[in-house]
């Protein structure tokens, strides 16, 4: 993929070149115990100490003021996107594609907006966020229908941005594997630069996105892409409100047009299915759906538009949201039924039968919780409502949603899949107890103390990483 991907991110196609410098102190932190899987580039019989040399061959640039005149530098791009969720921005403004690698906290690229906030501002990423990014990539991965982008390492760079706190303001690297968001395909319609005619370099850049993927992909297998999107995303969506696992930040830019989601800065787990406001820009928990609908139909006017040979009719529109609706619906109800210890296989199987009651009696239950209304931007706070699901086989829920218990048992006796209630209860109480590790709070107390008690070496931050990892994830 990294010829497709050397095609599609450079100047002709309207990304931005940008000259880096190579950092002198730059040094391995964290490697993905997994990069063999997860990296296309490289041979699968390079060892972990030629992985580390490659990687800093490869990504360790950014954009230092004139760091050193002798130094090494690089061409890289900034890449342009648009989309719902990206406030004044024109694309990435911290991260570029370095030699086949998508690497964050190069510095400021010049699609940073006039107003953007103080975090992207810089250009730069900072130890801890590092680390949260890499363990909520890895139990996406682990959980989530259609994984996660993962984080390939992370490079500390020397910087510091604060003296006297040296271990946690860490200015760092995060180097993932290349990938296209949807957002690739769509205007920047609110980017406010000090750079003329942005606007046209904008709209051409979508026109050349489309042209380029046409031809990579095929007519046909481009315009399926959009279609399967739908499909992921409202999945990918339905499993994190059933397991209360709260990406936060829905938008084109935060997924890969794979399926795969990304950016993880405000991701967090809920105590219950109350409707949670974790971002001020981004409905509550439970309400996202619409986005999503509305940010893929912008790309496809987007597609027509353009006229490149790619065409949906409305009657398509139509369907491709009504299509999004049901997969999300559908997929809701068979992730509650794995919080309740089924496994995938048997979720299905019970609700591809007669399953109007048991349709019914899990609404009750969502809705019960989904009364509640609360903020998580500082803290997480305690539910009101008690979160009782992991007695649901004792009982725990029959005063909220009566005869539910006993339209599943009666399902499990009509399915030729075979049930074992006993361990159903038993995975039921694992998959529906509530993660408080991975409450945004906890996990970022959780971080800050370990880079505050510990030298930041490789071995410990990667025992630290995946110990958290395989701790607090289902590795279904």
């Amino acid at each position: 993929m990294k010829n497709f991907h050397d095609s599609i991110f450079n100047a002709a196609i309207g990304h931005i070149p940008m000259a880096l410098e190579k950092l002198p102190a730059a040094r391995i932190l964290w490697i993905n115990p997994k990069f063999k899987i997860y990296d296309s580039n490289i041979d699968r019989h390079l060892n972990l100490g030629e992985y580390e040399t490659h990687l800093l061959n490869k990504c360790a640039y950014a954009s230092i003021n004139n760091l050193n005149d002798n130094n090494l530098s690089i061409n890289a791009f900034a890449d342009r996107y648009g989309g719902f969720g990206i406030g004044c921005n024109g694309g990435s403004g911290r991260a570029a594609y370095i030699n086949g690698y998508y690497v964050k906290g190069i510095g400021p690229t010049p699609l940073v907006g006039k107003t953007a906030d103080k975090i992207h501002s810089t250009g730069f990423i900072e130890l801890n966020a590092c680390i949260k990014e890499s363990i909520i990539s890895e139990c996406v991965e682990l959980e989530f229908p259609w994984g996660g982008v993962p984080t390939l390492a992370i490079i500390g760079t020397g910087i510091f941005k604060n003296e006297k706190m040296k271990k946690s303001s860490e200015l760092c690297l995060l180097v993932r594997p290349a990938f296209l968001r949807p957002a690739h395909f769509d205007r920047a319609s609110f980017f406010l630069s000090a750079l003329p005619i942005q606007g046209f370099h904008d709209s051409r850049r979508v026109k050349s996105m489309i042209m380029a993927a046409v031809k990579n992909f095929g007519a046909i297998e481009f315009k399926n892409i959009w279609h399967n999107l739908h499909e992921r995303w409202a999945e990918q969506l339905a499993y994190g409100f059933a397991h209360r696992f709260c990406h936060g930040g829905e938008s084109p830019s935060n997924i890969a047009i794979d399926g795969r989601l990304l950016d993880f800065g405000s991701m967090t787990t809920l105590p219950t299915w109350g409707k949670a406001r974790t971002t001020i820009n981004n409905p509550v928990s439970g309400h996202e759906l619409p986005i999503i609908i509305n940010a893929l139909r912008s790309i496809i006017l987007q597609i027509n538009y353009h006229n490149t040979g790619i065409q949906f009719s409305q009657e398509e529109l139509l369907e491709l949201s009504e299509f999004t609706v049901k997969c999300y619906s559908n997929r809701v109800l068979i992730e509650v039924l794995r919080v309740l210890g089924l496994d995938l296989n048997q979720a299905k199987n019970v609700m591809g039968s007669d399953s109007g009651k048991i349709a019914k009696g899990i609404n009750k239950i969502i809705i019960h919780y989904f009364s509640e209304y609360y903020t998580t931007f500082e803290y997480i706070p305690k539910s009101k409502k008690t979160w009782n699901l992991t007695d649901f086989w004792s009982g725990a829920c029959d005063e909220i949603s009566y005869g539910l218990k006993n339209e599943l048992i009666h399902a499990f006796d009509k399915s030729k899949l075979c049930f074992d209630l006993d361990r159903i209860k038993k995975i039921n109480q694992k998959t529906a107890k509530t993660r408080f590790m991975l409450f945004h709070d906890q996990l970022w107390n959780s971080i800050n103390s370990f880079t505050d008690n510990e030298l930041i070496e490789k071995s410990a931050l990667n025992k630290f990483i995946i110990n958290y990892v395989e701790n607090n994830s289902f590795a279904w």
